[in-house]
């Protein structure tokens, strides 16, 4: 019994989710409206199957996405996941060589507006989320990072990360900051996956505020 429950963990593991960010429309709804201010790559931390990849992939094929997952099975299912498409590079690296990678394989791209979705952290293990925020502060001219598994304060209902000493929070992270900076939150408390519990997430806004985030924050934080 003990060995078919593994069996169906490690297979619930390696399934792709139909749609990414966790089915949250409201949180699809941000990333497209982030997205058409100008945002010309996609980075990840933390790809795993690449549902989230793949998603964004698929609906913005013009947008180059970049991505990272250390553990070979899951970076062989992702690679799978994700193989039609053309503007996917995943890198079987952890983090914290997934941005050496990018600084020295693509300086490009920091010339670019950019949204990066980090999602390099979970339990078990020291995360790099405090590293991730120094170098993606540092280097991005404009663009957003959005946090997932982030506490929201006072949504008790939205779930978040926490592992030992560190914490999927703002304060986890605010002393790493390198860059000026605006944070939101969710503002809603509905939900609307078909898959997942509310998880909550950060945004953080580099360089200008896009015309219309008040009014879509609004709604959605």
């Amino acid at each position: 019994m003990n060995i078919l429950k593994k069996l169906l963990e490690k297979k619930s593991r390696f399934n792709l989710m139909p749609v990414g960010f966790h089915g949250d429309t409201y949180l699809m709804d941000l990333v497209d409206f982030l997205i058409n201010t100008g945002v010309e790559v996609f980075i990840e931390t933390g790809t795993n199957v690449g549902s989230t990849l793949a998603y964004v992939a698929k609906s913005y094929p013009d947008i180059m996405c970049y991505s990272c997952e250390p553990d070979p099975e899951a970076y062989q299912h992702a690679t799978r996941n994700t193989s039609n498409f053309s503007n996917v590079k995943i890198y079987n690296q952890l983090s914290q060589d997934f941005m050496i990678s990018l600084k020295k394989n693509h300086q490009d791209i920091f010339g670019k507006k950019c949204l990066v979705w980090i999602d390099a952290h979970s339990y078990g293990f020291r995360w790099p989320l405090q590293e991730e925020i120094s170098y993606f502060s540092e280097y991005l001219n404009s663009g957003y990072i959005l946090i997932d598994d982030f506490q929201v304060p006072d949504k008790p209902m939205f779930s978040y990360d926490k592992f030992e000493n560190q914490l999927c929070a703002h304060e986890y992270i605010k002393d790493y900051f390198k860059s000026n900076y605006k944070l939101y939150y969710p503002g809603y408390e509905e939900k609307t996956s078909k898959h997942h519990p509310l998880v909550g997430w950060g945004l953080y806004v580099f360089g200008a505020e896009p015309n219309g985030l008040g009014r879509i924050m609004a709604i959605t934080g």
